[in-house]
């Protein structure tokens, strides 16, 4: 299955939180594919914590980032490999978390009940009204 259509979303909050506080935006992302939802999430948690730890001794926050994008790929049945996600994670990690952050928003909305629109109700019949 494709990755779902995304717009340009660099200037969105995801997109902001990416590029100023990506360690938040990985550790988000991290509690929905483990959790399947926002319940209980801290923006201060332990995987906001590794990857930030990693991404300043050396730069090798993108390891975990590649790691979650193929669960996300195996679990969600999504296109990719390692090859991509690793050349995403690493060349540009702010871009591949809010690509994955907005995947997952589609995937737990899809997964968690959206809201389906109007449903015509059985049983009612417009009619004019009395008047008193």
């Amino acid at each position: 299955m494709d990755w779902s259509p995304q717009p340009l979303t660099n200037f969105s909050p995801t997109g902001w939180k990416a590029a100023c506080c990506p360690c938040f935006v990985y550790g988000r992302n991290h509690h929905r594919l483990s959790h399947g939802n926002d319940s209980d999430y801290s923006s201060c948690n332990g995987a906001c914590c590794a990857w930030y730890g990693l991404s300043i001794l050396g730069g090798w926050g993108f390891i975990m980032q590649m790691m979650d994008r193929s669960t996300l790929q195996s679990r969600y049945g999504r296109t990719g490999n390692a090859c991509t996600g690793c050349m995403g994670s690493c060349c540009c990690s702010c871009c591949e978390m809010m690509q994955t952050s907005k995947e997952l928003d589609y995937i737990l909305l899809e997964n968690n009940g959206a809201p389906q629109g109007y449903k015509k109700q059985e049983g009612m019949v417009a009619g004019p009204q009395g008047y008193n």
